[in-house]
């Protein structure tokens, strides 16, 4: 940064008179001073300014009659005297030279940055009698030198945010379900993210430097292919669903998103691919088809069991009153008030039946009561009729401590219940059952034990329409639901937080 940098303390001895006349020495030197690029001055033992060239009154803005003593010392930045002086004291305490980079404040307000330097003068005798200092114009350099600490600055601010961004996608790259492969422009898979391992079965090691046709089957070749080549000119391909192989050679069905990677001119060095395994929502497809399906035949099933039902029960007891009716509404045909009194006794009778089985009916298709007074009084009046109709006994345990729950809660419990206690009745052929609701850690728990005959029935109630339902049913809410089944009988178990 600077010229003529001292590197070693040097004393510099003056001529005797003897060696030069002195008058022509110092017209010469000071000829060559003034006509100096650098500032140079010169400071008697006690640090007094004795003399000071063109450039040094130039750099400081001030005359050199005002440099003189003491005055010299106006002239650096008052910012850096105390830093000037404590490196100087050590200069001289270490018998070395003076150099230190600092500022010179002109009288207009300018600031100039500066490199001085100081040699020490010694006598013959090689005592100190002074020294003569340098000044070197270091402002442009400075300038430059602050830039370039700027940018330095600025570069390493942006490497590590670049760094930080980068690490962030590496993170979320292998924290993603989705496999991520990106190749470069020969093909060549350059990344391999730990999802792709999981879903194809080959490791990074096995993928990297391969290509991504190992993954497609024979038949789809040409199809991977085409999408490569889209990709490469530049299309993204969003949501191809496609079939590819796995290590193992099972195909799996997949959602293939291909889009080009360019570098800072814009110009495609790559591709990247996202596959999504679709296996698990194609077999939830399938099984919502399979549950679609059964639950169509349900509703049927239940629609002829109702038509059936009130054809032999309400149906018929409505005709019988109809016939009775039309005795006495028959013109010309004379009853006795007592025949008349019958027949009217038995309609009642009649109407009171088929009001009875009709309210039963639409009870069970939904039940006024779990609205009017809750899950607890319908389940008391649901496992009366239940007994009623079945003859199983229901050994029924209610938390007396039990409060009104959320009316979709209280519904989807009492279908669990009527529908696990249906099964029982249609499937296990157990003659006893308990059924229990209670409420505690924050959950609510609704259990149905029967000591039918559970596996050995072949009955594969897993499969029915009934089970899914009510799985369905506390998924809905957030519940979760199981039956176990075991060669004594089976165990269902709905539980949902409240």
């Amino acid at each position: 940064m600077s010229t003529g940098r001292v590197e070693n303390p040097v004393s510099v001895a003056l001529p005797t008179a003897e060696q030069s006349d002195g008058r022509e020495d110092l017209v010469w030197l000071r000829a060559v001073s003034d006509r100096s690029p650098v500032g140079i001055y010169r400071a008697d033992a006690r640090g007094h300014c004795t003399y000071v060239n063109a450039r040094w009154c130039e750099l400081t803005g001030m005359r050199a009659d005002e440099a003189m003593g003491m005055g010299w010392l106006r002239a650096i930045h008052p910012q850096d005297r105390a830093r000037i002086g404590r490196e100087w004291e050590s200069a001289n305490l270490n018998d070395r030279a003076f150099e230190s980079e600092y500022r010179y404040l002109r009288p207009d307000g300018t600031t100039v940055w500066i490199l001085g330097q100081v040699t020490l003068l010694r006598d013959e005798e090689g005592r100190q009698i002074g020294c003569l200092g340098s000044v070197t114009d270091i402002t442009e350099l400075r300038a430059q030198k602050d830039e370039l600490e700027v940018m330095r600055t600025t570069l390493e601010a942006t490497v590590v945010e670049r760094t930080q961004k980068l690490f962030h996608m590496a993170m979320a790259v292998e924290a993603s379900n989705d496999a991520i492969v990106t190749s470069d422009s020969s093909k060549t898979i350059v990344s391999w993210n730990k999802a792709a391992e999981t879903m194809f079965g080959w490791t990074a090691a096995e993928m990297i430097g391969s290509t991504t046709e190992r993954l497609v089957p024979a038949d789809l070749l040409d199809d991977a292919l085409a999408i490569k080549t889209r990709a490469r000119r530049g299309e993204r391909v969003i949501g191809c669903e496609t079939i590819r192989k796995t290590k193992s050679g099972a195909h799996i069905d997949v959602s293939v998103s291909v889009f080009p990677l360019r570098d800072s001119r814009s110009k495609i060095i790559g591709t990247c691919a996202i596959v999504r395994d679709l296996t698990d929502l194609r077999k939830a497809e399938r099984r919502l088809q399979r549950l679609s399906w059964r639950l169509l035949q349900a509703q049927d099933e239940e629609r002829r069991r109702l038509a059936r039902e009130l054809h032999d029960s309400a149906a018929q007891t409505v005709v019988a009153l109809s016939m009775n009716l039309a005795r006495l509404a028959r013109p010309g045909d004379y009853l006795a008030p007592e025949k008349r009194d019958a027949i009217l006794a038995t309609c009642l009778d009649l109407a009171a039946s088929a009001t009875r089985e009709l309210r039963t009916t639409v009870y069970l298709l939904h039940p006024p009561l779990l609205e009017e007074r809750g899950l607890a009084d319908a389940l008391i009046w649901f496992v009366g009729g239940f007994q009623a109709r079945s003859g199983i006994e229901v050994a029924l345990d209610i938390d007396p401590d039990l409060e009104r729950l959320p009316g979709r809660l209280e519904l989807a419990l009492f279908r669990v219940a009527q529908e696990g206690l249906s099964n029982v009745h249609r499937h296990s052929g157990s003659r006893t059952v308990a059924l229990s609701l209670r409420r505690g850690a924050g959950a609510v728990v609704l259990e149905i034990q029967d000591a039918g005959c559970g596996l050995s029935s072949g009955v594969n109630l897993e499969e029915g329409v009934g089970i899914s339902g009510m799985r369905e049913r506390m998924a809905e809410l957030g519940g979760t639901f199981d039956v176990v089944f075991t060669a004594g009988g089976a165990k269902l178990t709905a539980s949902v937080s409240v």
